[in-house]
């Protein structure tokens, strides 16, 4: 953060004597008597630091399909990973599934019946979900002071100037102190609460006042104007409405009040619009049922229930731009929340819905362009914050997203609260006064919290991330990775045939004597009968008597013969100078992972760390899942991901959820070390989830299929047209098609093997039961770095082993690793911080022209001449100065 100016301490008269209003003064605590803080108008903030060019991950190209053929699954797969369940929480009991049918479906869904799917698809719907694949996750904290006000009592309104913050309770309103965490003035509230609050406007004259007089809306119609800097009520106008006042709003040099039954009062005056000068005041009848409202090129906009109307104050008769009965979204869409418009896309206004979707309007042609669904849950603010999009929702995060992107960009996201958002605001004043850009959150606990609107913590880490390789040496390791299906196999069983026998072997020894080796095996168990057991735990939470659980002793027998088989074919297939150590072995009920590394690797290795996700049954039970084994090696994150995912031909949507969870529930334990310049891990995370690592490698029976019938899949198997029916492979669908994939940032090599899944054991032949299963790319490994961390694979291919129904499939992967050096590092970030203190600079300075250009009617060049000459300091200076001129 930019340093602020020093703060002094002094104490103040008493306020003047009670009156009955619903404000009643009470003698003030002790207050700060510093300079006024100024303000300027809510459009002036226009831009801010751009941040760096993120780092990139790997090209994800070679996962990406022809446009010319599209998945059969609808808009519905497209959504927030596991949304479909959490969305249900919040439904009324009448739409909400009973926990029985739930789980019943959930076991239903887990079963492996498969349809016959065209390969002929529709691709009408386009792509509008934001793209979360590269979201810092850290929050944008100031370092310091008191950024935190927890009252513990329900929160109404907030208004955020400068270093105080006016909070409005049902009972009191309170002036805070960010600075010390004082509260330095507070009013009780009788009779009625606060429904409006927001700063009045000021004229070029009066830019000392910016930030300094706050009105006040009630719900009994009353408006009250406060003086925040000598803590005084300067005037009260009782009954200014008939209704409760739900929008202050600003336009220009007058004031607008709106009331929820739609009666707008515009405010003006000679001097300054100021409620003790007695303003005069015109009338306008919009419409009944305000949910929210912003004020654009003179023009009030008003959402309504789900309706959009236009009008404009100016014209005595036929004010009403937009039909009568409003301007509705170009699809469905919820009850209107929230609105905001951003300088930089001037011709768009945005509407926030309670389903989570953002309907966009043209300024100019007042109809809607297009609506986005950003999520499934409440969103409940917008804030126009520089070039970037902030929205809050009720479960108590924040995304900031970048809108001038195709598909839109999340650029962050983060739980800011327990409880639900209830409100956002920004300090549009404190850039170029306090040097900051303030932004304010609410939620329903009490609890408001300052985030920094100018992301600094963002743009340093991406710019060090940039420059990566001036303080880091880099040296390359090679990974061996095997995923494998072992339909719950033996080791005993591979000693039948020659292929099945050797394929290990065969495979290190390609392999040319990798660093690491991983194998990632499901099924090692047979689930047919843990199928079962699963049900036996649905029956449970059913109230049935739950059936024995299966024998865990007989599972651990099963893994300590695979362990072993696994340390003898590395020990037979390594040379005598490629000494393996055993670093890892982790399993959950038919996973199971083996991390062999290199003893001569071992000193450079350190915070290794297992964690298991269970997505069965809704996270109850480990059929499916995934093992997560985490390491760092020198000063590179490594993170590698076993997983097993819902089963079926048409449960896509499932297969998402699952990978939702794990990447995003990986319950690894939090690194400690958050100082400047550490770049173990990425995205602003502290390593406990699986994004937070540069390198990742998921791999496993990631269960998805090819849409297509099974006679024309084998035929184009047999014809080697591979390309046909990976235009058709759900998996590489769903990246193309569904921003909010959570594996839209890795990599997978290009395929080159016929499909892996389903085979009829002992045999080359797909699968000849009853079922007829389509045959499919099961077995999958995706990997992603970031920044120097880049991956590239020499191999990518299937083995023959029979004795299950599925092909073993390897990937031989060669990373880049770093070694941080210290001193060059600190010398970077100097270097770093002073090009941020530069460009934040440049940042309130196009700030304070923007001011001038606002409240004196001058053109830009005039306006940064007048700065030039009063060395860019006091824009009210400034202002008079050319006033007087």
């Amino acid at each position: 953060m930019l340093p602020s100016r020093p703060v002094s301490q002094s104490l103040h008269g008493l306020m003047a004597s009670r009156s009955e209003s619903p404000l009643q003064q009470k003698p003030e605590l002790p207050r700060r008597t510093d300079s006024t803080k100024m303000m300027v108008p809510p459009v002036l903030v226009r831009s801010m630091p751009p941040l760096p060019s993120r780092p990139t991950y790997n090209d994800t190209s070679k996962a990406t399909l022809s446009t010319s053929r599209q998945s059969l699954q609808h808009e519905r797969h497209a959504v927030d990973a596991s949304a479909a369940y959490r969305r249900s929480l919040d439904e009324p009991p009448s739409l909400r599934k009973s926990q029985k049918a739930q789980d019943a479906t959930i076991l239903n869904e887990d079963s492996d019946v498969d349809d016959d799917m065209p390969l002929v698809v529709d691709n009408a719907r386009a792509l509008d979900q934001p793209d979360t694949s590269t979201a810092n996750r850290k929050p944008p904290r100031f370092k310091g002071t008191h950024w935190d006000v927890m009252t513990g009592k329900e929160i109404k309104k907030t208004a955020l100037c400068g270093d105080s913050i006016m909070i409005a309770h049902s009972d009191k309103l309170k002036l805070h102190n960010l600075l010390t965490g004082e509260i330095t003035w507070q009013l009780p509230v009788v009779d009625t609460r606060v429904t409006a609050m927001d700063f009045r406007t000021v004229d070029a004259h009066e830019l000392d006042h910016a930030g300094r007089f706050l009105w006040i809306g009630f719900r009994d119609g009353s408006l009250h104007e406060l003086d925040i800097k000598n803590r005084v009520i300067v005037e009260r106008y009782f009954h200014a409405h008939g209704a409760p006042i739900v929008s202050i709003l600003r336009n220009k040099r007058t004031m607008w009040t709106l009331d929820e039954n739609g009666n707008l009062q515009m405010w003006s005056n000679k001097e300054s619009c100021s409620l003790k000068g007695k303003p005069s005041s015109t009338s306008l009848r919009t419409v009944i049922g305000v949910n929210a409202a912003t004020v654009i090129g003179g023009l009030l906009w008003i959402g309504s229930g789900r309706t959009v109307h236009v009008f404009d104050p100016k014209k005595s008769s036929q004010s009403r731009l937009t039909p009568d009965r409003g301007v509705e979204p170009s699809r469905v869409a919820g009850t209107i929340t929230c609105v905001v418009h951003l300088p930089h896309t001037p011709d768009c206004i945005y509407f926030g819905h309670d389903d989570g979707k953002i309907s966009i309007f043209s300024v100019t042609e007042l109809r809607c362009i297009e609506v986005i669904s950003i999520s499934h849950y409440n969103l409940s603010g917008l804030l126009g914050v520089g070039d970037y999009l902030w929205a809050s929702f009720k479960t108590g995060k924040i995304f900031v997203y970048d809108v001038h992107s195709r598909p839109w960009r999340v650029m962050k996201e983060w739980h800011a609260h327990k409880s639900p958002i209830l409100e956002l605001n920004i300090d549009r004043y404190g850039l170029w006064q306090e040097k900051r850009l303030q932004v304010s959150s609410m939620a329903g606990d009490g609890a408001v919290k300052i985030w920094d609107g100018l992301l600094m913590e963002d743009w340093l880490d991406a710019e060090m991330q940039r420059r990566l390789e001036e303080f880091s040496s880099m040296t390359t390791t090679s990974a061996l990775v095997c995923t494998w299906n072992a339909g719950a196999s033996v080791p005993q069983k591979l000693t039948r045939d020659y292929e099945d026998a050797q394929f290990i072997e065969n495979m290190i020894r390609q392999a040319k004597s990798p660093d690491f080796i991983i194998f990632g095996f499901q099924e090692l168990v047979d689930l047919d009968d843990k199928g079962k057991a699963g049900k036996s735990v649905a029956k449970g939470f059913f109230g049935k008597k739950k059936e024995k659980e299966p024998d865990e002793k007989a599972l651990a027998v099963a893994y300590q013969q695979w362990q072993a088989h696994l340390e003898k074919q590395v020990a037979i297939a390594s040379s005598s100078s490629d000494d393996y150590k055993l670093l890892q072995v982790r399993s959950l009920v038919g996973l199971f992972t083996c991390l062999f590394v290199k003893r001569k690797f071992q000193n450079r290795i350190g915070n290794v760390e297992a964690s298991s996700v269970k997505t069965g049954l809704k996270g109850r039970y480990g059929n499916k899942g995934a093992i997560v084994i985490r390491l760092v090696l020198d000063d590179t994150s490594m993170c590698f991901i076993n997983c097993h995912l819902a089963a079926g031909q048409k449960n896509v949507m499932n297969r998402n959820n699952d990978i939702f969870s794990i990447l995003d529930q990986a319950g690894l334990s939090a690194s400690t070390e958050r100082q400047p310049g550490n770049h173990v891990f990425v995205s602003g995370g502290d390593g406990s989830m699986v994004l937070d690592h540069e390198i990742c490698i998921i791999n496993g029976d990631m269960n998805y299929r090819i849409n297509g019938n099974r006679n024309q899949v084998i035929q184009y198997v047999k014809e080697g047209r591979l390309d046909k029916l990976l235009e058709n492979d759900q998996l590489l669908l769903e990246l193309r098609k569904n921003a909010t994939h959570r594996m839209r940032s890795f990599t997978e090599s290009a395929i080159s093997f016929n499909p892996t899944y389903k085979y009829d054991p002992g045999t080359d032949n797909y699968d000849s039961s009853e079922k007829m299963r389509v045959p499919a790319w099961c077995d999958r490994i995706y990997y992603r770095g970031l920044g120097t961390s880049q991956l590239q694979t020499s191999s990518y291919q299937a083995h023959v082993c029979r004795v299950s129904d599925h092909r073993p499939v390897s990937a031989l992967l060669h990373m880049r690793v770093k070694t941080v050096n210290a001193e060059q590092r600190k010398e970077v970030y100097d270097n770093v911080t002073r090009q941020w203190v530069d460009l934040a600079n440049k940042t309130i300075v196009a700030t304070k022209v923007a001011a001038l250009c606002e409240v004196t009617g001058r053109n830009e060049k005039e306006c940064k001449e007048v700065l030039r000459k009063t060395h860019g300091q006091v824009v009210s200076d400034a202002a008079r100065a050319m006033i007087s001129t």
